[in-house]
């Protein structure tokens, strides 16, 4: 199984609602990933 790791910085203006889902998914497209598992790992904060 092969693996595929990257870091995606997001440039944030405080507290609120940022939508990523666009970013990770022209990522998978370039790495040609069609399934698998994904984590993604939000550092001091929460998602939903």
């Amino acid at each position: 199984m092969r693996q595929a790791f990257t870091q995606l910085a997001v440039a944030t203006r405080g507290k609120g609602l940022y939508e990523i889902t666009a970013q990770i998914q022209n990522w998978l497209i370039e790495q040609g990933i069609q399934n698998g598992l994904l984590t993604v790992f939000i550092r001091h904060t929460s998602a939903s």
